[in-house]
């Protein structure tokens, strides 16, 4: 993603990692949420990153969660609630850009969907909760992960198209 950031920008790009898989956002014991383990790491990175701006959160999570059945409404409330608390803890002006999870080959499409249309009425209805890439419609190598060079490199894509609309004026081209 970063060069193709920096291909049509001509200038640096950073990333500030803090994902990690198997997370959750809602089930127990709510890593993202405030007062979680990644929550509190993110924020730590932010703090410690000596940048002065971050333009956006990626946010490509979900899985775990649809695993352990949670409601549309409760995931749907608790991002928007998380992407509240990092802007007020952060002290920075974030907005998260959501990605629409894949198929997980063990969790059932109803529990998929809550995931997905959680996500999908954040993007209508939480003004910092912005259209993300869409991993609805692929059939990952693993049932679940983006793990090829390929697959990566069609994620990226598909996350540079989203950045290029919400960020640098790609009018053409929507994210959504």
């Amino acid at each position: 993603l970063a060069p193709l950031i920096m291909a049509n920008q001509g200038v640096p790009v950073a990333f500030i990692p803090t994902a990690q898989g198997s997370t959750t956002l809602v089930a127990s014991p709510a890593h993202w949420a405030k007062g979680g383990a990644r929550y509190a790491d993110l924020i730590s990175r932010l703090s410690g990153s000596g940048v002065n701006g971050v333009k956006a959160v990626l946010w490509y999570q979900g899985e775990t969660d649809a695993t352990s059945g949670i409601s549309q409404s409760a995931y749907a409330t608790a991002l928007s609630q998380m992407i509240s608390d990092m802007r007020t803890d952060s002290g920075m002006a974030l907005q998260l850009v959501a990605a629409l999870i894949g198929e997980v080959s063990a969790v059932s499409d109803a529990n998929l969907t809550a995931i997905r249309a959680a996500i999908v009425d954040r993007w209508s209805n939480d003004g910092n909760v912005l259209p993300g890439p869409s991993a609805a419609d692929y059939n990952f190598a693993d049932g679940t992960h983006w793990t090829t060079n390929g697959e990566a490199s069609v994620l990226a894509a598909r996350w540079w198209r989203c950045l290029r609309a919400h960020f640098y004026g790609n009018a053409t081209e929507p994210a959504r």
